[in-house]
């Protein structure tokens, strides 16, 4: 079997080509799981150039299903047909994961629920490894724009991934995950087995001692907890903050403007190190709810950066948060799981602009007109 990966339209899709056999398991399982923690909301596997597939190493997607409430990204099957098509019918794997014609019909159904952000990053089992996500929570948590929340996800992270490196000893991934509704953190490790005493301990803090005290504060502090296994990537622990609803913002009738600094710092060409900085302004107009207009700023002014303004599609700028996009001489795309908006400029050489991803999503909620998508969070 021959296994490639891929982003499509925000989504991660492993195509598989050949036979699949039982000795390729391992390989998609790894695979599998790898792609697991860097989706935002899908991983489509395509099996149209599949050309036979053994029944026991398709068991791997029936053990995918995602129940209600479960954090994470759903597993889907799309172009499935002929002798891997009643393999997938046999073992009755619709049950499990969708299964679709297409690549896009899997994504469509796949996001169906509302959409999500997210965040991930991986950890080594240390123990400095509580101490680095509850930081890695809090700035993102401060991203986000959920200050209120910020110590309990701290503290709830710490838990987990305490936890976690207890009792799994290997790599953990620590997820963040948003939808309109509530944020869910969840720590994923190696080890599948779930049945361990941690989980089990009484729920009552006022009963519970020694590690079933960490997850009496747990369950205290959120609305659901859970936890998957499964031997694509091994156990994910989670538990769901409840989140305000997101209401519709009405159209603003005045002007948007925001600027993000993209750099700063103090200026070695004089005695006093004087400070400089190169920011972008945004600026959104009622009159042309359908445009952007961006601009350099310098300070002190730059002979190099006068002039440095480009108009460009609102739905250009939204799309650039998800995907490459381009637009006459601007290029733009996600970077670092999507907490940056990556700006490239025409010229020679061309310059890059990094934005705060978050900070173009306020300002894109803000500018929000009819017609257009966008509601903003009030939780």
């Amino acid at each position: 079997m021959e296994l490639t990966s891929g982003v499509v339209d925000g989504g991660i899709v492993l195509a598989l080509r050949g036979d699949l056999t039982t000795e390729d398991m391992p390989e998609l399982r790894r695979q599998l799981g790898r792609a697991l923690t860097e989706a935002r909301d899908c991983v489509v596997c395509e099996v149209s150039r599949l050309q036979s597939a053994d029944p026991a190493a398709m068991t791997l997607f029936s053990s995918g299903a995602v129940h209600e409430g479960d954090p994470g990204p759903v597993i889907c099957i799309a172009g499935a047909h002929g002798d891997v098509a009643e393999v997938i019918e046999g073992l009755e794997l619709p049950r499990f994961v969708p299964v679709a014609r297409s690549v896009s019909d899997a994504m469509a159904k796949a996001r169906q629920d509302p959409p999500r952000l997210f965040a991930s990053k991986t950890f080594p089992p240390d123990a400095a490894a509580p101490r680095l996500a509850r930081r890695f929570a809090l700035e993102t948590c401060e991203e986000w724009s959920l200050a209120a929340l910020c110590d309990s996800v701290e503290q709830v992270v710490g838990e987990l991934v305490t936890n976690a490196v207890h009792h799994a000893g290997t790599d953990l991934v620590v997820r963040l995950e948003r939808t309109t509704d509530r944020l869910v953190v969840s720590v994923t490790d190696e080890q599948p087995a779930a049945a361990w005493s941690w989980w089990n301990e009484p729920a009552d803090a006022e009963l519970a001692t020694g590690a079933g005290y960490g997850l009496a504060i747990v369950r205290s502090l959120t609305s659901a907890v859970g936890v998957q296994s499964h031997p694509a990537w091994g156990k994910r622990v989670w538990a769901a903050f409840s989140l305000r609803p997101i209401v519709p913002r009405q159209p603003s009738p005045h002007p948007v403007r925001t600027r993000i600094t993209v750099n700063a710092g103090r200026s070695a060409a004089t005695s006093d190190g004087a400070r400089w900085s190169v920011t972008v302004e945004l600026r959104w107009h009622p009159r042309r709810p359908d445009r952007v207009h961006l601009r350099l700023i310098s300070r002190p002014s730059h002979p190099a950066l006068s002039g440095a303004h480009w108009d460009l599609p609102r739905a250009a700028l939204r799309d650039g948060l998800d995907r490459r996009v381009k637009h006459d001489s601007l290029r733009l795309w996600p970077d670092r799981q999507g907490r940056q908006l990556v700006v490239e400029l025409p010229g020679r050489p061309a310059r890059v602009l990094r934005l705060s991803a978050w900070r173009v999503r306020r300002f894109l909620a803000e500018s929000d007109a009819p017609g257009q998508h966008g509601a903003v969070p009030t939780g």
